[in-house]
């Protein structure tokens, strides 16, 4: 596994992640939808988004001087499959865990079923 970058955040934070594919991309080729994974499971991917070059990662959660491995999963217009990887180091404890929505333009986490509609 080939890790990108590593960063620091407070598990109180909710935190956006962007990657840049824009040099991995082919002059035609965009992303065509993404996902994201993060272990161990006591912290949370809240969202995840992308437009034609670029995906954002939202994170919450955590525990003090845990350190995490976020695995995002592009596939492209191409027919490719990219998977890039980050690890957070996170400081202070999240007090509950937040909750979860799902907007239209959010994909889905971690689930290959029907989308869960929480109230």
């Amino acid at each position: 596994m080939i890790i990108l970058d590593s960063f620091r955040q407070n598990a109180r934070e909710a935190l956006d992640y962007t990657l840049d594919l824009t040099r991995e991309l082919e002059r035609d080729e965009t992303v065509a939808s993404a996902s994201a994974t993060i272990t161990p499971d006591t912290a949370f991917i809240t969202r995840v988004e992308f437009d034609d070059r670029s995906v954002a990662t939202w994170v919450t959660g955590g525990v003090d001087r845990e350190r995490y491995t976020v695995s995002v999963t592009i596939d492209t217009s191409g027919g490719r499959r990219l998977v890039k990887n980050f690890v957070l180091q996170m400081s202070g404890d999240l007090a509950q865990p937040p909750a979860a929505s799902i907007a239209d333009t959010t994909a889905t986490i971690g689930y290959a079923g029907d989308p869960v509609i929480l109230p």
